[in-house]
C-alpha cells in the first residue's frame, strides 16, 4: 500500500523539561508550541506526489496531563486482520517516554502480542491507567497474554469493545493491583466462574451494558473489597442471595435495565453497608417486604420504569431506614400506596412518586415520620384530592410538585410553612379554599397555570395567596379569572412575575398604578382586553416622584405585556392611547412600561394601537338632546353636539358636559338647516361653555339675547338667516371675545342707516369673516366690501347717528336760521322742487352730509365756500335752474375727497363750462362710452391717500412726462362703479403695476387688495409685473402680507428705493420699452409680440383677455 494513512499519537508530559527535541528531517516535520510538540511522520521513499496526498503520522505531546493517547480512528475498516497489526504498530518510532499515568487506545486493533511488549518499544516504564475502547479487532473472548506483565496497572476501561464477547478465566492474572476494572458496552454474554480472582483488590466493577443472562453463584468470590457494582442493561432474569454473599462491604448496586420479574425474600441481606440502590426498567411485579431490612445504611433508592407490571408495594417497604435521604419510585401501576411506607427513616429529605397512572390517592398519614423532607415531587399521578393533614408534618419542605393531576380542589395545605416553590399546574383545580395558602408566608414561587381557577367566589378583592407575601413568581396563565386581586397588586412587594396569559380579563381597572412591587412583569397576553384604564396613572406617578422626596428608593418600571388581546381603539382606552402615545409625564414613564407591540385594534385587522394618536378620538356621549348627536374629544376637552337638518324650531335646552370622569372646557353647538328663530332667553348654564356656535340656514332674525351667555365664543356662524342689520352692540360683544371666525353672509341685510356697524366690522375685521365677498346688500349683486362707506359720528346709544331729511315738493323759500341741534345728524337731503334762491344759512349745521339734492329751485348764484366744510359729501344733484342760475364760482366742487357723483343740467342754462374746476364730473347727458377709463395704459399706480400728494404732484407728471399712459385710481377709476372691478380691469389692462410701499399702504384694505390682484396676476404669467416703489423706511417683515414678503424674496430685483439716487433710471429701466415693429390689433400698447412655442410674456394673459371681450 503506497498511500500513507496516520496513526495519531499524543503525549502529554507533566514536566516541560521532558518534552523530546524537536527537529526537522527529510520525512519529519516538527512544530513547538508553549502546551506540545506536533511531530509529522511520512513514510519513506514516496514521491514528493505521492507525499502530498499521503497522510502522515502524527505524534503530539502536551503537558497538561500525563497521559498517552494513540488514536487509531483512520485505520477503521481498513485493516482488521492480524497480519497487519503488526504493520500499524510497527510504524511507530522509538522513543524514550518514561512513566505515564494513563495511556489511551482508541479505535485502535490489539497489538500482535501483548501491551506490554508494545510499551517496551515506546519505552513506557509505568502506567497507572489502561484504557482500550472502540476496538475494530474480532476478538471473541480475551484471551491472558494480553494483559500480561501489567503489574502496576491499577485501572483497566475495556469497553465499547463490540467484538468482545467473553473473558477468559485466567485474563487479569498480570494484573494483581486492579483497583477498577470497566467492562462497560461490550458484548459480554458470560462471565466464568473464577474470572475475577487475580484481583481482590478491585473496588470498582462495571459490567453495565452487556448481554449476561446469569450469574455464577461463585462469580464474585474474593472481591471482598468490592465497592460499587453496576449490571444494570444486561439479560438479567433472577438474582440469588449466593451472588452478593461474597461482597459484603458493597456500597452501590446498579441492576437497572434487565428482565427481573421477582427477587426472593433476603436477596440483599448480606448487603448490610449498601448506601445507593438502582432498580429501574426492569419487569418487577411486587417486591419482598424484607427487600431493605437489613440495609441500615441506605441512603437512596431509585426504583421507576415498570408502567405495566408493579401494581402494588408491601407494607414498610422504605420504612425503619435511619440514614435514607432520597427515594424515586416513578411510573408504575400502583393504585395505592401502604400507609407506612416512609414510617421511621426520618431522614427522607427527597421523595419522588410521578408517573403512577393508577394512583388516585394518598393516605393522610403517609409522611408522618418525613420530618426533614425537602423536596416532594408527586406530578403526573391521577391523584384526585389531597388529605387535610397530610402535609402537616412536611415543615421542612422547600419543593411541593403536584403538577399534571387531576385534582379539583385544595381545601388545605396545613404544615408546609417552610415551602419555598407550589407547582398545582395542569390538573382541574376550579376551587381554592380562601385559607389554603394562608401558612404558606415562606412561599416564593407557585404555579397553578393550566387549571379551571376563576377565583369569583372571592368578593373582598383577596385571593387565597393574600397571605404569601413574599411570593416572587405567580403563573396563573390557561385558567378562567377575570378580575386582578388586591393582593397581587397592594400586597406582595417582592412579587418580579405575575403570569395571566390565556385567561378571561377583559377589563383592566386602575389597580395598575398601585403596584407595590419593584419591576414587576404582568403578562396580560392572549386575553380578551378591550379596555384599559390609566385614568388615575398621572396623579399617582406624580405622587410617587422621586424628586419630591429625596429618601425615596430609586424604582424600576414595572412591566406589564397587553399583546393579543382584542383592544378597542376608542375613547373607552383614551388614557391607554394616551401612554403608548408617549402624551403623558415623563413620572408615568419612570413606574409603568407597556408591551403592545402586538396589540392590535378590535375590528382593524393589522392596526396596532400604537399607531392611533389621541388627538383623533371622538366618543358618543349618552345622554345628548333629541335628534342630536353628541361626541366628545377628550384630547381637546371638546364636546360637539350636532343638531344639524333636525328639524328644530328652538335651540336644545340641555347640553351635555361630561364624558365618564371627563368634563368639556368647552362646546361647539352646529344647529346648522333647522327652523330656530330666536335664541334661548335662560339658558342652561352649559351655554357659557359655547365656543364653538353653528346657526346656519335658520330662521334668525335677532340676536339680541345671545349676550348674556355667550362669553366665549372663538367662532360663530349665522349664515343664511334673516337677519336685516346688527347693532354696534354685537361686534362690540364678538370683539371682546376675540371671535376667530365669524360667518354672516346669505342674510337680507339692508343697506340703509343700519348698516354702518357691519359695513365698518367688514372693513377692519375682514379677517375674522368667513367669505366677506357673500356679504351683500339685499336686492344687489355687489359684496358690501367692494362699496364706498364712511363713518359717522356716534351718538348715545340710544340716539339715531343719521337722518334722511326729504323735503321734495313742497313751498319751501329759505334755510332755517337757527335750526335745531339735530340738524346737525342730517346725512341726506333732498329739497328738489321748492322755491329757495338763496343757501347762505345752509351751510354752517350741514356738516354731515352725504347726498345733496336740489334740482328745480330758483338758485341764481352759489356762495364759494358753500360745501367747504362738507367732508363727507358724495352726491350732489342741482339740474333744472334753465332761467335763474347763471354761473359757479370757483372751485365750488374742490377739495372734497369722497365726491363721486356732480350732476348738472347746462342744457336749460347758460353755465360756462371753463369755470368749473371738477374733481370728479359726471354730466348726465354724456353718453357712457366717452367717459375716461383706465385702458390702454402702460401701468397702473396704487397709492394710499396719505402718499397722495407726492403721487399726483411728482411721481405721475415725470412718468407721463416722459410719454407713459398712467391709470390712478384717485383720479382715473370710474365713479359709481364696483372697486374690486375697477381694480382688475386696471391690473389686465395694464403692462406693470406700481406699488408705492410705505407705512400707509399696508394699513389700507383695498391697498393690499390692489397689490393681491396684480400678484396673482403676475403669478399666472410667470414674471415680474409688480414693481414695488419704497417710499419712506422699508416696513418690517412682518407688517407685510405672505404674498408680498413671497414676491419681494423671488424678486429682489422688483422693488426700488425712492431714496436711491439712480431712482428714475431704475424705474424706466424697468418699464415697458416700445416694440421693434408696429402690433395689430391688440388694444394695449407697447406690448411684446407672442410666438408660438414660447413663454408667456408679460402683458399676454391680460392682452388675451381683452382681445376675448
Amino acid at each position: 500500500m503506497r498511500s500513507f494513512i496516520p496513526l495519531l499519537l499524543v503525549f502529554s508530559y507533566l514536566k516541560a523539561e521532558s518534552l523530546p527535541t524537536c527537529e526537522n528531517t527529510e520525512y519529519v516535520t516538527c512544530e513547538k508550541t508553549a502546551i506540545d510538540i506536533t511531530w509529522q511522520y511520512f513514510q519513506p521513499n514516496l514521491s514528493s506526489l505521492e507525499m502530498e496526498s499521503s497522510l502522515p503520522l502524527i505524534l503530539r505531546l502536551t503537558k497538561r496531563s500525563n497521559s498517552l493517547e494513540i488514536d487509531c480512528s483512520h485505520f477503521v475498516g481498513v485493516e482488521n486482520s492480524s497480519s497487519s497489526n503488526g504493520s500499524i504498530y510497527d510504524r511507530l518510532p522509538e522513543q524514550n517516554l518514561g512513566p505515564f499515568n494513563a495511556v489511551t487506545f482508541t479505535f485502535c486493533p490489539l497489538p500482535d502480542e501483548n501491551f506490554i511488549s508494545l510499551f517496551s518499544k515506546l519505552n513506557i516504564t509505568t502506567i497507572n491507567t489502561l484504557a482500550f475502547s472502540n476496538s475494530p479487532s474480532n476478538v471473541g473472548v480475551l484471551s491472558p497474554p494480553y494483559f500480561d506483565g501489567l503489574h502496576f496497572v491499577k485501572h483497566i476501561l475495556l469497553s465499547h469493545n463490540k467484538e468482545i464477547t467473553g473473558l477468559h478465566k485466567d485474563i487479569f492474572k498480570g494484573t494483581p493491583q486492579l483497583e477498577s476494572l470497566n467492562l462497560r458496552g461490550n458484548s459480554i454474554t458470560e462471565l466464568y466462574s473464577g474470572v475475577f480472582q487475580y484481583v481482590p483488590k478491585l473496588q470498582v466493577l462495571d459490567l453495565g451494558s452487556n448481554d449476561v443472562a446469569y450469574m455464577d453463584p461463585e462469580i464474585f468470590k474474593n472481591l471482598t473489597s468490592l465497592r460499587i457494582l453496576n449490571l444494570d442493561h444486561n439479560q438479567l432474569i433472577n438474582l440469588t442471595r449466593a451472588i452478593f454473599n461474597n461482597v459484603p462491604n458493597l456500597r452501590s448496586l446498579d441492576i437497572s435495565g434487565n428482565n427481573i420479574s421477582i427477587l426472593p425474600s433476603g436477596v440483599f441481606s448480606d448487603l448490610r453497608k449498601l448506601q445507593t440502590f438502582y432498580a429501574n426498567s426492569n419487569r418487577f411485579q411486587m417486591f419482598p417486604k424484607d427487600l431493605f431490612a437489613e440495609m441500615k445504611y441506605l441512603q437512596v433508592i431509585k426504583i421507576s420504569y415498570h408502567k405495566d407490571s408493579l401494581k402494588e408495594l408491601p407494607s414498610g417497604l422504605f420504612a425503619n431506614l435511619p440514614l435514607l435521604n432520597t427515594v424515586i419510585l416513578g411510573e408504575s401501576s400502583i393504585a395505592e400506596l401502604p400507609s407506612d411506607l416512609f414510617w421511621n427513616s426520618t431522614n427522607i429529605t427527597n421523595i419522588v412518586l410521578t408517573g403512577h397512572k393508577k394512583l388516585t390517592s394518598l393516605p393522610s398519614t403517609l409522611f408522618r415520620d418525613c420530618k426533614k423532607l425537602v423536596k416532594l415531587e408527586l406530578q403526573r399521578n391521577k391523584l384526585k384530592y389531597l388529605p387535610e393533614n397530610l402535609f402537616e408534618s412536611l415543615k421542612e419542605l422547600y419543593t411541593l410538585n403536584l403538577k399534571n393531576n387531576q385534582l379539583e380542589n385544595i381545601t388545605s395545605l396545613v404544615g408546609l410553612s417552610g415551602l419555598n416553590s407550589l407547582d398545582l399546574s395542569w390538573n382541574q383545580l376550579e376551587q381554592i379554599n380562601l385559607i389554603a395558602f394562608d401558612g404558606l408566608s415562606s412561599l416564593n414561587t407557585v404555579d397553578l397555570s393550566h387549571n379551571l381557577l376563576t377565583f369569583d367566589e372571592y368578593q373582598y378583592g383577596y385571593s387565597p395567596l393574600k397571605q404569601c407575601v413574599n411570593l416572587e413568581t405567580i403563573n396563573l396563565s390557561y385558567n378562567r379569572i377575570s378580575s386582578l386581586f388586591d393582593d397581587w397588586i397592594s400586597s406582595m412587594t417582592s412579587l418580579k412575575e405575575l403570569d395571566l396569559r390565556h385567561n378571561n380579563f377583559s377589563f383592566i381597572p386602575d389597580q395598575l398604578d398601585s403596584i407595590v412591587s419593584n419591576k414587576l412583569t404582568l403578562d396580560l397576553s392572549f386575553n380578551q382586553i378591550a379596555i384599559v384604564d390609566l385614568r388615575t396613572l398621572e396623579i399617582k406617578a406624580a405622587a410617587q416622584d422621586p424628586n419630591e422626596d429625596s429618601t425615596m428608593v430609586a424604582r424600576s418600571a414595572n412591566i406589564v405585556i397587553l399583546n393579543d388581546n382584542p383592544i378597542a381603539c376608542n375613547c373607552s382606552n383614551y388614557d391607554l392611547i394616551r401612554f403608548v402615545s408617549k402624551k403623558m409625564t415623563k413620572t408615568v414613564y419612570q413606574m409603568l412600561e407597556l408591551v403592545t407591540d402586538n396589540l392590535e385594534c378590535f375590528g382593524n385587522a393589522g392596526v396596532g394601537i400604537n399607531s392611533v394618536r389621541p388627538e383623533n378620538l371622538t366618543c358618543d356621549t349618552k345622554p345628548c338632546p333629541a335628534r342630536c348627536y353628541c361626541n366628545f374629544s377628550p384630547y381637546y376637552s371638546i364636546m360637539s353636539v350636532n343638531c344639524s337638518s333636525a328639524s328644530l324650531t328652538h335651540m336644545p335646552d340641555y347640553l351635555p358636559v361630561t364624558y365618564e370622569d371627563k368634563k368639556a372646557t368647552s362646546i361647539q353647538l352646529i344647529l346648522h338647516n333647522n327652523s330656530i328663530n330666536h335664541f334661548l332667553e335662560s339658558p342652561p348654564e352649559s351655554y357659557k361653555l359655547i365656543t364653538d356656535l353653528d346657526l346656519s340656514y335658520n330662521n334668525i332674525s335677532h340676536v339680541d339675547t345671545m349676550y348674556p351667555y355667550l362669553n366665549h365664543l372663538e367662532k360663530l356662524d349665522l349664515s343664511n338667516n334673516f337677519l336685516q342689520s346688527l347693532e354696534q352692540d354685537f361686534f362690540n360683544h364678538t370683539s371682546n371675545l376675540q371671535t376667530s371666525s365669524l360667518a354672516l353672509y346669505g342674510n337680507p341685510w339692508i343697506c340703509n342707516c343700519s348698516i354702518d356697524p357691519l359695513f365698518s366690522f367688514v372693513l377692519n375685521k375682514h379677517k375674522i369673516l368667513i367669505d366677506s365677498e357673500k356679504i351683500i346688500c339685499h336686492g344687489s349683486t355687489k359684496p358690501l366690501n367692494g362699496m364706498y362707506c364712511f363713518p359717522r359720528a356716534k351718538k348715545h346709544e340710544d340716539e339715531a347717528t343719521s337722518i334722511q331729511l326729504i323735503l321734495h315738493n313742497n313751498s319751501i323759500n329759505h334755510f332755517l336760521e337757527n335750526p335745531p341741534e339735530s340738524y346737525k345728524l342730517i346725512t341726506d337731503l333732498d329739497l328738489s322742487y321748492n322755491n329757495i334762491s338763496h343757501v347762505d344759512t345752509m351751510y354752517p349745521y350741514l356738516n354731515h352730509l352725504e347726498t345733496f339734492h336740489a334740482n328745480s329751485n330758483r338758485f341764481q348764484m352759489f356762495p364759494k365756500d358753500l360745501f367747504a366744510e362738507m367732508k363727507y359729501l358724495q352726491v350732489i344733484k342741482i339740474s333744472y335752474h334753465k332761467d335763474s342760475l347763471k354761473e359757479l364760482p370757483s372751485g365750488l366742487f374742490a377739495n372734497l375727497p369722497l365726491l363721486n357723483t356732480v350732476i348738472l343740467d347746462p342744457y336749460y342754462h347758460n353755465l360756462d363750462m371753463r369755470s368749473i374746476i371738477p374733481f370728479l364730473l359726471v354730466f348726465s347727458y354724456l353718453k357712457a362710452e366717452s367717459l375716461p377709463t383706465c385702458e390702454n395704459t402702460e401701468y397702473v399706480t396704487y397709492v394710499l391717500e396719505q402718499d397722495h400728494a407726492f403721487v399726483r404732484d411728482k411721481f405721475i407728471p415725470k412718468l407721463e412726462s416722459n410719454k407713459f399712459k398712467v391709470c390712478h385710481h384717485m383720479r382715473d377709476f370710474v365713479a359709481g362703479e364696483w372697486i374690486a372691478d375697477e381694480i382688475r380691469k386696471s391690473v389686465l389692462a395694464s403692462r406693470r403695476t406700481i406699488i408705492v410701499l410705505s407705512e400707509n399702504f399696508i394699513k389700507s384694505q383695498w391697498c393690499m387688495v390692489e397689490f393681491k390682484t396684480a400678484y396673482e396676476l403676475s403669478v399666472k404669467e410667470n414674471c415680474a409685473r409688480v414693481i414695488i416703489l419704497v417710499y419712506g423706511d422699508l416696513p418690517s417683515q412682518e407688517k407685510l402680507s405672505p404674498e408680498m414678503r413671497t414676491y419681494m424674496s423671488m424678486n429682489t430685483y422688483a422693488f426700488i428705493d425712492y431714496k436711491d439716487s439712480r431712482f428714475w433710471e431704475k424705474l424706466k429701466y424697468k418699464l415697458p420699452h416700445p416694440p421693434s415693429r408696429p402690433v395689430h390689433s391688440i388694444p394695449m400698447t407697447d406690448v411684446a409680440v407672442i410666438s408660438p412655442g414660447k413663454e408667456p410674456q408679460c402683458g399676454q394673459y391680460s392682452s388675451e383677455l381683452m382681445q376675448q371681450g
